[in-house]
């Protein structure tokens, strides 16, 4: 075994620990591959900041001005079963992947064997669904080193394809799951959130399914053994009554970023609730609510709670702002923010110049 394989096999046995990645941006120092080193080393102190600070967009910025000199160079052990669009570094080496569930099993334990892979995408085409049967994906017994599956474009198309997803022995520890656009069962997802199946599951994507509004009210509210700190919800349709029970629910109670647009015409839910009383803001680091139409006036129940310090990234977009919810957000004595989308909401130059005056700190998208 060479020096660099040795490296690489400590970074595939520890595949949580920096201190192998950044052993092998030394190496990659002395044997040439100043680029290389740069790299890693960019991802990792990009890691290692608060997420968004501009210490983190500075690094990742680094990071990505050598990545695209050197992409298909970095990319290139792993052959055709890795299209160029479907890769992501993390920490300086490729850490999620998109794979077809046709040759999952293969591909995942290939991959696996050569990076150190934590997150996939599984692609399949309606053309393939009887050619590979999720059933036969989940066997992949790679996946039980992965922490997050996204199956937005796997096309799920039964129940019973979800009940082999909750069920597969591999995923017990998968802390995050994204079923975004699927045609997802409402009584499965009722019955899926309380019940006992993925136990690490920490982080849930079920935007864009317009129809589990009522199925999430009630499985958030009954999932008690359950702690999530990412919940994405946008484009799921809420009665009143059934947004703020998934506010009240223990479940939700330690979120840190939560996505809750609305895409439909007319105000969203939210605007009839009471949010500073009911918005868990213990623990929130992000926060998107686009396209609610809050107005200013919910923007403020939002911003005036002291627990608002702790929010880094605010999405406003389409909210019906205008100068007063300017006003709000320049006012407030609590926030801190690294990212502001304020984007269709009527502002002008000196809105947006007010607001980035007051932010230093943040990327201001308006």
């Amino acid at each position: 075994m060479t020096d660099e394989e040795a490296l690489r096999a400590a970074v595939l046995a520890c595949p949580d620990d920096d201190t192998p990645r950044l052993v092998y941006a030394d190496w990659c120092d002395d044997a040439g591959d100043a680029d290389r080193a740069a790299f890693i080393r960019a991802q990792v102190e990009a890691a290692r900041a608060e997420p968004w600070c501009p210490a983190a967009r500075d690094a990742e910025g680094r990071a990505n001005h050598i990545l695209d000199a050197h992409a298909g160079e970095w990319t290139a052990h792993l052959g055709e079963a890795l299209p160029e669009s479907w890769y992501g570094f993390d920490r300086g080496f490729i850490g999620s992947v998109g794979l077809p569930a046709l040759d999952l099993r293969a591909d995942l334990a290939r991959t696996c064997a050569a990076e150190p892979v934590s997150r996939i995408q599984v692609f399949r085409g309606l053309a393939d669904v009887e050619l590979a049967p999720v059933d036969s994906a989940l066997a992949a017994s790679a996946l039980a080193q992965l922490a997050a599956l996204d199956l937005r474009f796997a096309n799920l198309t039964a129940s019973v394809e979800f009940d082999w997803l909750a069920e597969c022995e591999h995923l017990a520890g998968l802390t995050e799951l994204s079923l975004a656009q699927l045609r997802v069962p409402p009584d499965w997802l009722t019955r899926f959130l309380p019940g006992p199946h993925l136990p690490a599951l920490t982080a849930l994507d079920v935007s864009d399914i317009p129809n589990l509004g009522p199925a999430l009210a009630k499985g958030l509210a009954d999932a008690i053994h359950r702690r999530f700190t990412k919940l994405n919800l946008s484009g799921v349709r809420f009665l009143s009554r059934e947004i703020q029970s998934v506010l009240s629910a223990p479940a939700v109670s330690e979120v840190e970023e939560f996505h809750l647009g609305w895409s439909y015409p007319g105000p969203g839910p939210l605007t009839m609730l009471d949010l500073g009383w009911v918005l868990p803001l213990s623990r929130l680091r992000l926060l998107d609510f686009a396209g609610q139409q809050l107005g200013p006036d919910g923007v403020r129940e939002i911003v005036r709670k002291p627990e608002a310090a702790g929010l880094r990234w605010l999405g406003l977009a389409r909210n019906g702002l205008g100068a007063g919810g300017v006003t709000v957000l320049v006012s407030s004595p609590h926030l801190r923010l690294y990212h502001l989308d304020v984007s269709d909401n009527g502002l002008v130059p000196r809105d947006l110049a007010a607001l980035r005056a007051r932010f230093p700190e943040a990327v201001v998208v308006g």
